[in-house]
């Protein structure tokens, strides 16, 4: 998935996907949800607008400036949204609760773990 353009306004961010699905390409917003959305430096929340299919990030690009600029790739409806559910089942794994806090306490577990037994090591010589 590759970033094509990021939104202050959430109703702007929706017509840019609808656009882009209109015109055969996969896409996906961060979450709308007020509390998930990630501030800008500027403190203003922004919204990332992504493409699936990185071969299509051109074309995305284009059709936001020329709406009828015609990509070189086109999905179907169903194939679009068979890519965008897929597509936002894999991204929605980090944004479990606890979704970071148990890969990095499985992490710190694992380098504990490796960090014991080369202590025993070292001690058995």
């Amino acid at each position: 998935m590759k970033l094509v353009d990021q939104f202050i306004d959430p109703d702007r961010a929706t017509a840019a996907r609808a656009r882009l699905r209109a015109a055969g390409i996969a896409a996906l917003l961060d979450t709308l949800d007020p509390h998930h959305i990630q501030p800008s430096k500027s403190g203003k929340t922004r919204i990332g607008l992504w493409i699936i299919d990185d071969e299509q990030h051109t074309d995305a690009i284009q059709v936001l400036i020329d709406p009828g600029h015609q990509p070189q790739r086109v999905y179907h409806p169903e194939e679009i949204a068979r890519l965008e559910v897929s597509a936002d089942k894999k991204s929605r794994v980090w944004h479990r609760p606890g979704g970071i806090a148990f890969a990095l306490l499985f992490a710190a577990g694992l380098l504990a773990l490796i960090a014991y037994g080369a202590l025993q090591f070292f001690r058995g010589l």
